[in-house]
């Protein structure tokens, strides 16, 4: 007669502060949860912090994620796919495969600098030194390796590339901006953005151009 626990959750967010406040709220908290993870480590961060840092109560945690665990893969993932969607659109577009590049390492680098807290956390599974969470990294790595490929196999049949080889060309790209986000990530700003971003550009294209 008085309904399940989810459901009264759902009611009471709907009632109190409108139909798209369920959304709204899995934002926030999974945004505060992001940076609780990212200052303090999992084992650091409680889901009773995190529902205090994010202004709800622990019941409404476990209304949208089954624990600390889901909570914690599910930003991991949404960082993901985040990240492989940086390159979806420019292989396709008009523009130069230096543009192209161009326009690669800009979302990048900016995808990065507004998600640095879930950047952060991802770099500390890669390495090692998280939760040992499985990530699905491999799958998002070779799909954004590929898409970039493409980028650079253009180029090279447009003339603007030497005939370079494509996949090892786009390992070096990337292998070129991670090494600047891992070093922000690990000691804190090294360099501008938009100084990583030109030079990585620069120097990639040069080494390619013919």
């Amino acid at each position: 007669m008085g309904g399940s626990p989810g459901e009264a959750m759902a009611n009471h967010g709907t009632r109190k502060h409108g139909r798209h406040e369920p959304e709204e709220a899995r934002q926030r908290i999974g945004a505060v949860a992001a940076a609780l993870f990212a200052e303090r480590g999992y084992g650091g961060a409680s889901m009773q912090t995190i529902a205090d840092a994010a202004g709800v109560n622990k019941a409404m945690l476990y209304y949208y994620y089954a624990g600390k665990q889901d909570l914690y893969s599910s930003i991991i993932e949404s960082g993901l796919q985040a990240l492989s969607g940086v390159l979806d659109g420019i292989g396709a577009g008009a523009g130069t495969a230096r543009e192209k590049v161009a326009q690669f390492a800009e979302r990048s680098y900016s995808l990065f600098d507004s998600q640095r807290a879930v950047v952060r956390i991802i770099y500390r599974e890669l390495m090692g030194l998280g939760e040992n969470i499985a990530l699905p990294a491999r799958e998002h790595v070779l799909g954004d390796l590929a898409k970039l490929e493409a980028v650079i196999e253009a180029g090279i049949r447009q003339g603007e590339f030497r005939p370079v080889d494509p996949g090892l060309a786009a390992r070096s790209l990337l292998g070129m901006l991670h090494i600047f986000i891992r070093e922000s990530v690990l000691a804190g700003e090294a360099y501008p953005p938009q100084r990583v971003v030109d030079h990585t550009v620069e120097l990639f294209c040069r080494g390619v151009a013919r």
